[in-house]
């Protein structure tokens, strides 16, 4: 988990944190006002990548505009994937698991397995730790954005945690 952590903080949460460092920059932030942006922004990209994870297994396809199951069939190492090597402690649920890891994938029509996965993950509680570290991390950058003056910027930052919170799609 550790590696994965490291992995979306050098990728997703680098390129927003990158985007908001120079939006500080441009807009004449002071070194204590871009540190907290950076921050925020670094936060804020953690979550987006865990939430973008926990979507693909939960949202509504139609809406989400892809095949759900696609980081699985990708054999992608996902939040949820890695979790559920941590806790799955059934042998015949951990073999599912395993067997996505050790042969890098599922069949992209094989929307049964996806199932027993997402099933698997709801039954230990996957789900529900996904949406605790998005909100951990929603929060943790929102303790950076309070310590930012009052403004339209600011607002829209806000506007961007809370979307992100109740992202649905």
């Amino acid at each position: 988990m550790d590696e994965y952590i490291m992995m979306i903080r050098k990728k997703t949460a680098k390129m927003l944190e990158t985007s908001a460092i120079v939006g500080a920059l441009i807009g004449n932030g002071n070194t204590e006002q871009v540190e907290n942006i950076r921050n925020y922004a670094a936060n804020i990209g953690l979550a987006f990548q865990i939430q973008d994870d926990l979507l693909d297994i939960t949202a509504d396809e139609t809406e989400f505009g892809k095949k759900i199951g696609g980081d699985l069939v990708e054999g992608k190492k996902t939040y949820l994937l890695l979790k559920a090597m941590e806790s799955v402690t059934d042998e015949k649920d951990r073999s599912k698991i395993m067997n996505i890891v050790n042969k890098d994938g599922l069949k992209a029509d094989d929307i049964d397995r996806i199932a027993e996965i997402k099933n698997i993950y709801i039954k230990y509680g996957i789900i529900d730790s996904a949406q605790k570290e998005i909100e951990h991390y929603t929060k943790l950058a929102d303790k950076y954005l309070n310590t930012l003056s009052e403004g339209e910027s600011k607002e829209r930052l806000k506007w961007f945690s809370g979307m992100l919170m109740g992202r649905s799609f």
